[in-house]
């Protein structure tokens, strides 16, 4: 689930957010989809490159089998995989 943030007068059960059902797999340094990926957490989280030096950290990529969007109260849908995949480009 990622949630908007908390903070200010919107109650928490009011807060956009979307819940994402899918399969995790982890990504392995040889997979093709593993340097996007570290180049976006990397871009997105830049204090934390040092985590990538340990031994039991892992990127996992999720596979979405169902997206459930909520914009605010009463405001909900349920969205096909490739819908979000289209937003999010």
């Amino acid at each position: 689930m990622v949630l908007e943030p908390e903070g200010g007068a919107t109650p928490s059960h009011a807060l956009a957010r979307v819940s994402i059902q899918g399969t995790a797999r982890a990504l392995d340094r040889d997979d093709p989809g593993y340097g996007m990926a570290h180049n976006a957490y990397a871009a997105r989280f830049p204090d934390m490159a040092g985590l990538f030096q340990l031994g039991d950290f892992r990127l996992f990529a999720i596979e979405p089998q169902a997206v459930r969007v909520v914009l605010g109260f009463a405001q909900a849908a349920s969205l096909e995989p490739a819908t979000l995949a289209a937003a999010l480009v």
